[in-house]
């Protein structure tokens, strides 16, 4: 049915409220029209010396480009983008 959590009674109120507050704080993260204007804001993402480019769709270790197939660099870009998801 789309439950993502269950608690048994009887509960806590202080424990319920948090739960309910981590399930809305997840459910901000996933909304598709923030994470793409999260995206598109960030022209270039640096981690160490791994350099995203997303208007030109290029992806650079060091000095030496990376050529990946369009779903992967999706992926990339939106694992750096949310290094706190998945």
């Amino acid at each position: 049915m789309g439950a993502d959590d269950y608690i048994t009674k009887p509960f806590d109120p202080i424990e319920l409220v948090a739960r309910v507050c981590s399930n809305v704080r997840q459910h901000e993260r996933m909304r598709p029209e923030k994470m793409e204007n999260k995206l598109e804001n960030m022209d270039k993402i640096e981690i160490y010396d791994l350099q995203i480019f997303s208007n030109g769709w290029k992806v650079y270790k060091g000095e030496r480009e990376i050529k990946l197939p369009r779903r992967e660099f999706q992926m990339l870009r939106f694992f750096a983008v949310n290094p706190d998801i998945g």
